[in-house]
């Protein structure tokens, strides 16, 4: 029989909070821990450079950091359970995993830490969180699916390349760009699905492999960032698979240098600056009491050749992001 005296790990992290966590608060003001999928990534630079910006009119320290790796989930669990040991004021996250994170940000919640969620779901309760903003995942599909139908005209092998059939977010953005093919153009056809994992190298081969086994492919739908520049890539490399319609979700200068150049018909862009400056808003207005909306979703763009240098691209990117790059990022 249990004794009396053991008790649930989650009321021991919680005890530990209220001995320690009033040291990791900024007298001055608030300490909030941002927390997005990585760091070394255009959407995520940019929206950094709109909370550090949005910061200065706050009382108020922000802690950045990240996972190296998309595909690190428990390490950026591990990052929010640390910030929440440390009770920081409130926590900004981009999870990385709707699954593998929801014990952290529930961790947050049982603390009063206020938690406002970007870019992705997390799979708790919307009681469970403060608020989430993102991209309209289905519109994303949408978008490429629209995209696709036209330089087809209608007809046609697509392949996707996705993240993982374990990420909600992901997912939903593939099955909108099936359901909207299905719908508008009939005759195009979904051939194949494989999964780059958040993985430059992975995505790459995925592409290969697509384009050997499909020799009549025609277009290619990849839904972030990782699969975007593997496929790119490919496409670089073998003249002979360069008809193939490429539309992608990314927003990283090589892969918009080969929007520039051709290479890639489109790419999705978030508009990753709003996403960072309604974050701010938003858990402000939590920790200071006063009213927010509890769901917001930000705007997205495709950005075809023709608007691959317009001013409606500079409004969601820093103009040093949209420059040429030659080579494609480490990731």
């Amino acid at each position: 029989m249990r004794s009396s005296t053991t008790l649930p790990k989650t009321v021991f992290f919680v005890l530990a909070l209220c001995l320690c966590g009033c040291h990791a608060r900024n007298h001055d003001g608030f300490t909030i821990a941002v927390i997005p999928k990585t760091t070394a990534t255009n959407v995520w630079k940019s929206m950094h450079i709109a909370i550090l910006e949005d910061a200065k009119n706050y009382p108020c320290k922000i802690e950045w950091n990240a996972p190296e790796s998309e595909a690190d989930y428990t390490q950026q669990a591990s990052m929010v359970e640390d910030a929440v040991y440390r009770h920081v004021s409130g926590i900004i996250l981009a999870p990385d995993h709707q699954l593998v994170l929801a014990s952290s940000v529930k961790l947050a919640k049982e603390a009063g830490i206020p938690v406002v969620i970007l870019d992705a779901p997390i799979s708790l309760p919307t009681d469970d969180y403060t608020a989430f903003i993102g991209s309209d995942d289905v519109e994303i599909g949408a978008l490429a699916a629209d995209r696709i139908g036209l330089k087809l005209h209608g007809s046609g092998q697509v392949g996707i390349i996705g993240v993982s059939p374990t990420l909600e977010g992901s997912n939903r953005r593939e099955d909108a760009f099936i359901q909207r093919l299905k719908e508008r153009f009939p005759q195009i056809v979904v051939v194949d699905i494989e999964y780059g994992l958040s993985d430059w190298a992975r995505s790459s081969r995925a592409a290969q492999d697509m384009v050997d086994k499909y020799p009549k492919l025609d277009a290619m739908f990849v839904s972030d960032g990782f699969a975007t520049s593997g496929a790119a890539s490919v496409l670089e490399a073998h003249r002979s698979v360069r008809h193939i319609v490429l539309v992608g979700v990314d927003q990283e200068g090589y892969t918009l240098q080969a929007v520039r150049e051709g290479l890639v018909d489109s790419v999705i862009v978030k508009d990753s600056n709003t996403m960072g400056h309604l974050a701010m808003v938003t858990m402000m207005a939590a920790l200071q009491h006063k009213p927010f909306n509890k769901r917001l979703y930000v705007p997205v763009a495709l950005i075809t050749q023709r608007e691959v240098d317009s001013p409606q691209l500079k409004r969601l990117l820093p103009p040093h992001f949209v420059s040429p790059v030659n080579a494609p990022p480490s990731r």
